[in-house]
């Protein structure tokens, strides 16, 4: 796609507006932070759309609110042209933002692919999410028989559960070592089936 002078003007200068860039338009490209690299690369691969479009961590070391705004640029993007946009990432709400349709990667070798919905149908778990006062170093000793996380800053304990599991016993026997103050329950989450889907997978590396 050529522009003419003015048009090609006009077009760097919206897009260096909508990537927060303007005010380090002289600025050379070896003084700026990082975040402000990764923002410009960003807005280089985007500023003229092509049919296929291949972003690398797009918004690896951005903070949130330009990384929400970089999300809904690529999709306003995607949405008023006719190109499709292949998206590496580990963040797993990136991907469930964006992606309209999702695969998981292990070692090389694609063992999931999907839309959002299909992807998360993989996975046969629900979540129990447990908050307490205290986490005793003895829960991991009590609840052996559970796929369980714990995350000893929010006081939260999680556990994975399935049709066979009895929720009541998890939940009694928690209570008599601790004390609960709230209790949820949810689906799993994008990342909950990518661990459940990768450690399924046999690991291909070869070892000398």
């Amino acid at each position: 796609m050529l522009f003419h002078r003015k048009q090609k003007k006009r077009v760097v200068n919206q897009t260096l507006e909508q990537f927060g860039l303007s005010e380090k338009r002289k600025d050379k490209v070896l003084h700026l932070s990082g975040g402000l690299m990764r923002r410009l690369q960003i807005a280089r691969a985007l500023m003229i759309p092509k049919p296929v479009i291949l972003l690398d961590e797009p918004t690896l070391g951005i903070d949130i609110a330009m990384k929400v705004e970089i999300w809904d640029h690529i999709k306003e993007i995607v949405r008023e042209n006719p190109i499709s946009v292949v998206l590496a990432t580990n963040d797993m709400a990136e991907a469930e933002r964006l992606g309209d349709r999702i695969g998981f990667i292990k070692n090389g070798t694609l063992v999931a692919e999907g839309t959002l919905k299909e992807i998360k149908k993989l996975s046969e778990k629900n979540f129990l999410e447990i908050h307490v006062k205290a986490i005793p170093p003895s829960l991991t000793t009590i609840l052996t028989d559970y796929n369980i996380n714990i995350d000893n800053d929010e006081q939260l304990i999680t556990v994975a559960y399935d049709e066979s599991c009895k929720i009541p016993c998890i939940i009694s026997q928690i209570s008599e070592i601790c004390e609960i103050y709230e209790i949820n329950t949810r689906s799993p989450r994008l990342e909950d089936v990518f661990i459940e889907i990768t450690k399924s997978q046999p690991n291909n590396h070869k070892t000398s």
